[in-house]
């Protein structure tokens, strides 16, 4: 399996590359999963009635307070989370016998512990600055 993160400041094409990316690795084989480091909250928010559509606002503040909180009593809580998702990624590539070569993409790398987690899968990150798009 390979992790690629893109990280870079606010509306610099990072989801766009992802996108772009996810679109060429299938058409070469490739079975693409993006996982932001964020998925876990964003699934939070949802299931305790927070939708990012119905009521921006309120979704908002709560990914930006609750996800604060977490991490100031766990530093890697998400990151945890994350693994976890990865984990199960890893384990459906382990058990998929058509050969197919597995890429995760994280659209998302805000944090230290985010581009470590990749580094240390092998991975690659990405920093897109501004005009890169």
């Amino acid at each position: 399996m390979q992790v690629i993160g893109f990280a870079g400041v606010a509306r610099v094409g990072k989801s766009y590359s992802t996108n772009a990316l996810k679109e060429v690795a299938e058409r070469k084989g490739w079975k693409v999963f993006i996982v932001p480091f964020a998925k876990p909250l964003k699934d939070e928010a949802a299931a305790r009635g927070f939708g990012k559509d119905t009521n921006p606002e309120e979704y908002r503040k709560f990914c930006q307070e609750h996800g604060a909180a977490m991490r100031a009593n766990d530093v890697d809580h998400w990151l945890n989370q994350w693994y976890t998702l990865l984990r199960g990624i890893q384990k459906q590539e382990n058990d998929d016998e058509s050969g197919k070569p597995y890429l995760v993409i994280s659209d998302d790398v805000r944090y230290q512990n985010e581009l470590s987690a990749i580094r240390k899968n092998s991975g690659l990150v990405i920093y897109l600055q501004p005009g890169d798009r």
